[in-house]
């Protein structure tokens, strides 16, 4: 079988799963070479994979976990992950503040949009005030139905950073 690409060198020692087995390496004194060899230690280490997962990507949690995962051998439903943890994950999708494209938004007929994290985050701090200044808060629930654009996401992300329950059906 004929290869269509093979990546360079270059964007192999750039490349994301490259700098995870130079973490998971340096931090669990292991010696992986390539993706091979990681996934069979993800699989034989499935705790300290998922904890490197955890550290490489530096989520925010309020509190933190107590164990990665118990009852592994009762996959579904008795596993439970990173128990003990409390995060808002619209806290770790909006932590960055720069120019960097966070969404790109293509509509029918229409030329694609480009959101920064930084006119993001904006966008979802404006929506969230509004939603606490219409009483929205932790547990309530808030429903939209409405296509699957950039608004949708924006959408989200403000109703979960106030700690409410967001639902939608795309139109």
């Amino acid at each position: 079988m004929k290869l269509l690409w093979e990546p360079s060198k270059q964007i192999i020692e750039q490349a994301n799963i490259t700098k995870f087995i130079i973490f998971v390496n340096s931090r669990y004194n292991l010696d992986l070479e390539d993706y091979h060899d990681l996934y069979d230690w993800s699989i034989s280490s499935v705790g300290k994979f998922w904890e490197g997962i955890w550290l490489f990507t530096e989520i925010i949690s309020s509190k933190p976990y107590e164990t990665v995962v118990s009852n592994l051998d009762k996959f579904p439903p008795h596993t439970i992950w990173f128990q003990g943890v409390e995060m808002n994950f619209a806290e770790n999708l909006l932590r960055f503040r720069d120019d960097r494209v966070a969404l790109l938004s293509r509509r029918e007929n229409e030329k694609p949009v480009a959101i920064t994290y930084n006119d993001l985050y904006l966008r979802v701090a404006r929506v969230a005030r509004a939603l606490r200044d219409a009483g929205i808060s932790p547990g309530d629930r808030v429903t939209a139905y409405m296509p699957n654009i950039s608004d949708a996401i924006i959408y989200m992300l403000a109703t979960v950073s106030t700690g409410a329950i967001w639902a939608s059906c795309g139109v």
